[in-house]
């Protein structure tokens, strides 16, 4: 895989966890009856295709962080998912209101369902974690730290 192919990998992720946590599923069902009632089955991946090409090119979604993981960066467990509604947004806000880290320096955000991994740079890592560990987040106390295949 090239460089621009790990970059699209990234890209389309970050799009499918955006999806997935979406604040409005509502409004999303209602997109998907809309592309099922009038996209053929065989068309339909070369629509996403097409709305993907679009997005891409004339750089619609502003809130797009398409920074390649480099080796300055490390990726840290944080024992909060999307349980109990929580979406990337409310995570985000909390990094940021209880720590000196930036929308800006959070590379990466890949929610589960009880956990959630944040990819950084190294020293921002390190800032993260001395700050956010213990710290309480609806009831439950903080453990944040790097992942296992880190060389951190």
């Amino acid at each position: 895989m090239n460089n621009n192919d790990d970059n699209m990998k990234q890209i389309m992720s970050k799009l499918y966890e955006d999806a997935v946590s979406y604040k409005d599923p509502h409004k999303l069902e209602y997109y998907k009856s809309q592309i099922k009632k009038n996209i053929p089955l065989g068309k339909r991946l070369n629509f996403a295709a097409y709305l993907f090409s679009e997005l891409n090119n004339k750089g619609k979604n502003k809130n797009f962080n398409t920074h390649t993981v480099s080796e300055n960066d490390t990726t840290l467990y944080l024992n909060v998912g999307r349980m109990g509604n929580v979406h990337k947004k409310i995570i985000t806000g909390f990094i940021i209101d209880n720590s000196s880290i930036n929308e800006s320096d959070i590379v990466n955000l890949r929610m589960h369902e009880r956990y959630s991994f944040i990819t950084l740079n190294k020293d921002k890592a390190t800032t993260l974690i001395s700050e956010l560990n213990g710290k309480e987040f609806r009831k439950r106390t903080i453990v944040i730290n790097p992942t296992k295949n880190n060389n951190s």
